[in-house]
């Protein structure tokens, strides 16, 4: 927020402008003094013409108290031209936020036309700064710190959104971190593409900051809750981390970013209690979402003191936390496959006695053939014993008679010798 004094400021009745302290793409904001009770308040003063041609784009920082000049102003919005119908839409929009009572909704206390036909509205003033600027210059607040604003911003977002309204355009510069009494606070601020919706309800245009819209309205243009829900999600990153998830630069590569959900997060913020959370937040189906701010709500009502202390832990230690994922996810792949396993047991049980009854005959099978190749061995083995025994007696009878034959032989040398002796 800047501090910049402003020369030659607008001159809205009942209010005494002071100086510009925050300026968007559509709008500048000053703070002023109301004349009526002496409060400090803050006056957002729209450009007609710019309204008209805008592409959309938001205006940052909303703001105190005041009293309401609603019932005197009323008149001179139906007194605009037919060729600001374009801001009376939105103006329109603006209002519909009054709706939401709630300490962490801005709260809008008056509105008009002024002179030079220029709309404006009065805000309370808040003491602080928006988160983005926090981001950049404080780093993330702890982890517990954030989940606890964070819960009573989406206590506030939840009346928005019982009502159908949408705000469209939730991202860090649209959350305001107010002081007060040494208490802070997360004041969801500018309502100025708010919409209220139907079922199935579509746009023509294409509004909002690119780097937080979510992938259907994208798409096509469909506004929902759950878009909110998606904002919400990326929000909360980088509340925790203090880097915005969609890093890419250039209009192409953040859409690709938002449709693919190829998303680079922390380590910390993919497994775990706290990990299911932060993915369905931010799925890339709607209807796999959060459909409301509620139902977010209560999922981090579900954490507990240890989830958010363990979460600030591996916040500040990532190298860690990764180490842990790995090991995580190798816990759940194999869980997965006990669980198909067990599965497949249960849904074809027939199958598998079947499967066993067959095992088991072939079994018997291999067990009756073996027994005939034993058979057949053993016949074979006796008919070979047979043939090595006649072998046996066959080789005997040869050697007697060539022993025999030997002795003759013999005999008839030593006889042949003493013949001729």
């Amino acid at each position: 927020m800047s501090d910049r004094y402003t020369y030659n400021l607008p001159e809205i009745e009942g209010y005494l402008l002071q100086k510009e302290i925050g300026r968007g793409g559509v709008g500048v904001v000053y703070s002023a003094q109301d004349l009526e009770t002496d409060d400090l308040v803050a006056i957002k003063v729209m450009k007609v013409k710019e309204i008209s041609s805008s592409d959309g784009s938001s205006p940052s920082y909303p703001s105190s108290s005041g009293p309401n000049h609603t019932a005197s102003n009323a008149n001179s919005l139906n007194s605009m031209s037919a060729s600001s119908i374009g801001a009376q839409r939105l103006f329109q929009e603006l209002i519909a936020a009054t709706r939401i009572q709630h300490r962490n909704v801005v709260q809008i206390t008056d509105f008009g036309v002024a002179d030079n036909d220029d709309l404006y509205i009065v805000m309370e003033f808040l003491h602080g700064h928006d988160m983005s600027y926090h981001l950049k210059h404080n780093g993330a607040l702890s982890a517990r710190q954030t989940v606890a604003l964070f819960k009573e911003m989406l206590s506030a977002l939840s009346v928005a959104h019982e009502q159908n309204l949408v705000h469209q355009d939730l991202k860090p510069s649209n959350l305001f971190l107010a002081e007060e009494h040494g208490e802070l606070r997360l004041v969801v601020t500018d309502f100025g593409i708010a919409r209220r919706i139907k079922q199935n309800h579509t746009s023509d245009e294409l509004m909002g900051s690119l780097p937080y819209m979510a992938p259907e309205y994208l798409k096509h243009r469909v506004i929902h809750t759950s878009g909110d829900v998606y904002q919400l999600g990326l929000t909360f990153i980088e509340l925790l981390t203090g880097k915005r998830v969609i890093q890419r630069k250039g209009a192409i590569q953040i859409m690709y970013q938002h449709l693919s959900a190829d998303f680079e997060l922390h380590p910390a913020l993919q497994h775990k209690r706290i990990g299911k959370l932060i993915r369905k937040s931010i799925h890339v189906e709607a209807k796999q979402r959060f459909q409301t701010a509620q139902e977010l709500l209560d999922a981090l009502d579900e954490l507990s003191h240890s989830d958010i202390e363990c979460l600030e832990l591996e916040l500040r230690n990532p190298d860690q936390v990764k180490i842990e994922a790995e090991e995580h996810l190798d816990v759940q792949r194999n869980d997965q496959k006990s669980r198909q396993l067990e599965e497949h047991n249960k849904t074809e049980p027939a199958e598998s006695d079947l499967q066993e009854s067959l095992n088991y005959d072939m079994l018997k099978v291999s067990l009756l053939e073996a027994t005939q190749t034993n058979t057949t061995l053993k016949s074979e083995n006796e008919q070979l014993l047979e043939h090595i025994n006649e072998y046996h007696k066959r080789d005997s009878r040869q050697r007697i008679l060539l022993i025999a034959l030997v002795l003759v032989l013999a005999g008839l040398c030593i006889f042949g010798s003493f013949y001729l002796l």
